[in-house]
């Protein structure tokens, strides 16, 4: 499988708060006559991803798409007592072809003269092996299937002697074909060196009664399997079986009021770790709530259509869960929440009854939020009439079906106008949560967000309207609405408890003062599905862990625990939350003037409708305002579009996206014409597009039944345009063009 974006690549790069160097102990050794096949690079992509080992994300990149993109490398000094072969092994990952794809060709050099292939694996095979000329062989010995289904492990080549003398390191290079393909090899530049490191963690547990903090153990073997036992300031706590590669134990100790040490030994088979003075810092309780959704992207990834189909895969598959986990402890019941209400509007429409009732019912109850916005909306390039029916169906699900709707969220987009609080409080929408593009590291920024989440990360506040009085209560996710999703199994999982533990660790640095937390549940990548297991994991994770306590939650829940805890202490805001994303309207810059001249547009005809009392159209200005939000929807483009603007998926999903600018134009010229005019003389004016400056062109005006001048049209200077009525009773008037000046 090819490696995704940059943006889901990073939700799984090395944490800023991975332990220090100084934690880490060496625990064994490599065995006799095997050299460390990577001590130093020479050349090559840096990049960081999951891997096999326990801690070390650091890695040289190599794709098929530019055989001069290589990673070049050095092994330590050949080892001694090799006998006639030598033997390197080092940590690479390599990805698997899909079925039916051909599977490209690595080229391996061996001190700049001794090349053979390394033909990509096209299974998950536990171990294989190539041949290569002068005696060469390269095996491979797999401990990680990842979730993108690639396989990581131990490589071991084998070399003669001849070709690599004792004492001297070798010189690996690993370099793709030119073939314009994105399949990869990634060489891990770590030590082969078993090793063991202790960090205590910002978790409480429960062993016999007492209240323990937990100091995690990250051991690192990957020639074998070996049993290892620790001891907590000289009394033995833990003995447990490690399998062969990155492996974690932790030991309990006993919880601290002030900062800390303690003492830790490990011993392994015939060698011993000590660490004298592990520093335990106390833990802030915390109650972390996740929020499990399926992030709403309207294209992008895929087409309208299948969006629909994987969402509403995703309403049936939430559903199931609910009704399967009544019974669970509270806090482990599974709970969804809709995102967009797009997807929820065809669900109600076109499903049979009975599964529309199932979801209605479970909203009422709680079990599933429905949260207010329509879609993920570029809100700065909306007007203030369009925010506030970016809220239509929400209130027509509170007025047809009595669903609670009190919460909006967001995600992906890192920004949105002031007008968006009026906007919420007129519909009596009193809490908004924010999930924006996320990617760990320094700084926490995502793609193209600015400060969105250095600013407003973990830092709920009050937003105040223009008005004064309007609020929002804000609460934006500091791990954005992908995190989960980035983790080694793309879900929870007891195995990668760090990564939560860590987590902790940064809200304690930087003094984040709540002990409840808001972490977005989104996994499976854009339009993703529910996590069937996340119930059992939860309850399991909380019969071993006290904090952080997990609980599944819909949004209401999270804002209502946390308002009445903390709500009155409490920042006001009064300002735009800065926009980032805008800007790519400008890459479709007809379509996007198109769609604000619909907007104003309708703006005028629903101002006309209500003077003149009409409300037949009720439904038509739906349909048109719906077209014009989806245009405004964040996605602008598949996510190719910008390396391949001309191939079948930019294409296909470009022309779905451009239509819903064509179908605003075209139904708020229709009710703009229906709507009459305050004129009593004059039809529908006519506002004319024309890229080329000036032609002759024609122009197609529906009648205007309401206006006494019937069929008539007119010029600037009022005189009748000649027109022609058409078979579908609308006009075609022969306009001409003059060039401006003229």
């Amino acid at each position: 499988m090819l490696l995704p974006t940059l943006l889901l690549l990073a939700g799984v790069a090395a944490s800023p708060h991975a332990p220090a160097d100084s934690t880490v102990r060496p625990l064994g050794s490599i065995p006799a006559g095997v050299t460390d096949g990577w001590a130093e690079t020479v050349r090559g992509e840096a990049f960081g991803y999951h891997s096999a080992h326990p801690t070390e994300r650091a890695s040289l990149l190599v794709r098929s798409l530019d055989s001069t993109n290589a990673a070049v490398w050095m092994t330590a000094p050949v080892a001694e007592d090799s006998g006639p072969f030598r033997h390197a092994v080092f940590l690479a990952a390599m990805d698997v072809s899909d079925p039916g794809q051909t599977p490209v060709r690595f080229h391996v050099i061996v001190n700049g003269g001794h090349r053979f292939v390394l033909p990509q694996p096209s299974t998950t095979a536990p171990t294989w092996r190539v041949e290569g000329a002068d005696g060469i062989v390269l095996g491979f010995r797999r401990l990680l299937v990842d979730k993108f289904g690639d396989v990581h492990g131990v490589f071991t080549l084998h070399l003669p002697e001849a070709l690599a003398p004792v004492g001297e390191p070798i010189t690996l290079r690993v370099q793709g074909e030119s073939v314009d393909r994105r399949s990869w090899f990634i060489l891990y530049t770590v030590s082969m060196q078993p090793t063991v490191s202790a960090h205590a963690e910002q978790m409480l547990a429960r062993e016999d009664g007492e209240l323990v903090q937990t100091v995690r153990l990250d051991a690192w073997n990957p020639f074998g399997a070996s049993t290892i036992s620790a001891a907590v300031n000289g009394a033995h706590r833990l003995t447990a079986r490690l399998e062969s590669g990155a492996a974690t134990a932790r030991v309990g100790v006993p919880a601290v009021q002030e900062p800390g040490t303690v003492s830790i030994t490990v011993t392994a088979d015939d060698d011993r770790a000590v660490f004298d003075a592990v520093p335990l810092l106390p833990v802030t309780p915390r109650e972390v709530h996740l929020v499990p959704h399926s992030h709403l992207d309207i294209g992008y990834t895929d087409v309208h259509e299948r969006v629909l189909e994987k969402q509403w895969q995703g309403i049936d598959s939430a559903l199931a869960y609910v009704e399967r986990t009544r019974s669970f402890p509270p806090g482990a019941r599974f709970k969804w929440n809709v995102e967009g209400l797009w997807p929820l509007e065809a669900y109600l429409s076109a499903r049979p009854q009975a599964d529309t009732t199932r979801l209605l019912d479970a909203a009422r109850l709680g079990d599933i939020a429905i949260t207010g916005l329509y879609a993920n909306l570029m809100t700065g390039l909306a007007g203030s009439e369009e925010l506030f029916h970016l809220l239509d169906f929400a209130r027509r699900l509170r007025e047809e079906h009595a669903v609670p709707v009190t919460t909006a969220m967001t995600s992906d987009v890192p920004g949105f106008t002031w007008g968006l609080v009026p906007a919420l409080t007129k519909q009596g929408i009193r809490y908004l949560s924010s999930g924006p593009n996320y990617m760990p590291g320094p700084g926490q920024d995502g793609d193209r967000i600015g400060k969105t989440l250095a600013a407003w990360g973990d830092r709920p506040f009050w937003w105040i309207g223009p008005d004064g009085r309007d609020s929002v209560l804000v609460m934006t996710a500091g791990r954005g609405y992908s995190w989960i999703g980035g983790w080694p199994r793309g879900r929870l999982a007891l195995e990668d408890a760090w990564l939560m533990s860590e987590y902790m660790e940064e809200l304690r640095e930087k003094g984040y003062p709540y002990e409840i937390v808001q972490v977005r549940y989104a996994i499976g990548g854009d339009n993703g599905f529910p996590d069937g297991r996340l119930p059992d994991v939860v309850r399991e994770w909380n019969e071993r862990f006290v904090s952080p306590r997990l609980v599944i939650s819909t949004l209401p829940e999270l804002f209502e625990a946390f308002e009445r805890r903390f709500g009155d202490r409490l920042p006001r805001i009064r300002a735009d939350l800065t926009g980032y994303w805008e800007d790519g309207a400008v890459s479709t810059a007809r379509e996007t003037v198109m769609n604000r001249a619909s907007a104003a547009r309708l703006v005028q005809a629903e101002a006309l409708a209500s003077i003149r009392g009409l409300d037949s159209d009720r439904g038509d200005r739906e349909a048109a305002w719906r077209q014009v939000l989806l245009w405004d929807e964040h996605t602008w483009g598949a996510d190719v579009s910008v390396i391949e603007p001309d191939s079948r998926r930019t294409l296909d999903q470009w022309r779905p996206k451009r239509q819903f600018a064509l179908d605003a134009d075209s139904l708020s010229r229709v009710l703009l014409a229906r709507s009459g005019r305050p004129s009593d003389t004059h039809g529908p004016e006519i506002d004319i597009w024309n890229t080329h400056g000036y032609a002759r062109t024609e122009v197609v005006v529906l009648p205007d039944s309401l206006s006494r001048g019937g069929d008539r049209v007119t010029g600037e200077d009022g005189r009748a345009l000649p027109s022609q009525r058409l078979r579908d009773g609308s006009l075609a008037v022969q306009v001409s063009l003059r060039p401006l000046g003229a």
